[in-house]
């Protein structure tokens, strides 16, 4: 093959810190030119970007600042854009492992400074050739016990870390011996109580319902429904990501509620 003389459009692009916008359609990748300015004859150029955020950073450094934190619309937004790709790309590349989709995958673009909205939130990853996807149906329980996680890390704008360090504090401090009338101190419990130190799928499961049980007043109904059906896919029979009956249940069951939110807006 002949060898390109000129710089690839994304190379020009990346030099300029510019934007393409692609789309892929079975296995035909096309590129999504900018609306054309008819005024003076050219297109719109994409917004300049000066680098990019983890939503895992982008959770620490706006947790005290309101107005930098994602809108209601758009945690709604980005939860169906994720929950989808989770469940569509499940058998490839871009979901190889169990962790492929979680804050610390999910990027947004930084223009200026400030986190961009303008631009749909993305994930990055080398994909070599003749590179073959290795997720396994073991690996479905993990997968989805992530999304929902994720689910409730971008509506809430918390990480899942600093919610179940707080809620293991919490437990200490509800853990005081208080004496009876009988005169025999007994420690207070907690009805949900929050699995410390976090080590395993179980540990991970049990602390998300918790965090789901403790909280689901202050989420969006169909929100609290798609996370409560990732939940329970981890805590029911075994599934194959390829079983039509699962794929049917994680579009009626995770899809479709975050479809019915996002038509609020």
């Amino acid at each position: 093959m002949e060898e390109d003389k000129e710089p690839s459009q994304s190379f020009q692009a990346r030099s300029r810190g510019e934007v393409i916008a692609l789309r892929l359609s079975a296995d035909r990748l096309e590129s999504i030119q900018p609306a054309c300015n008819s005024a003076i004859g050219r297109r719109k150029p994409l917004p300049l970007v000066t680098g990019a955020i983890t939503l895992t950073d982008f959770l620490r450094d706006t947790v005290h600042d309101e107005d930098a934190k994602l809108t209601p619309k758009q945690r709604t937004f980005l939860a169906l854009d994720v929950a989808s790709s989770v469940l569509q790309l499940r058998q490839t590349l871009w979901c190889s492992t169990a962790d492929a989709w979680t804050k610390t995958s999910v990027k947004f673009l930084v223009q200026g400074g400030q986190c961009g909205v303008l631009c749909t939130p993305f994930v990055e990853k080398h994909i070599h050739k003749n590179q073959r996807p290795s997720i396994l149906d073991h690996d479905m329980l993990e997968t989805l016990l992530n999304l929902a996680i994720l689910l409730l890390e971008i509506w809430h704008h918390t990480s899942f870390e600093t919610w179940t360090a707080a809620a293991a504090i919490e437990a200490i401090q509800n853990s005081t011996l208080h004496p009876p009338t009988t005169g025999v101190p007994t420690p207070a419990t907690t009805p949900d109580p929050v699995p410390s130190p976090i080590t395993s799928v179980g540990d991970r499961t049990v602390a998300a319902s918790t965090w789901l049980r403790r909280t689901y007043t202050r989420l969006p109904v169909h929100h609290v429904e798609a996370v409560e059906k990732c939940l329970g896919f981890c805590y029911g029979r075994p599934w194959k990501w390829e079983d039509v009956q699962f794929q049917q249940r994680s579009c009626e069951d995770i899809i479709k509620p975050l479809q019915e939110s996002c038509k609020g807006w």
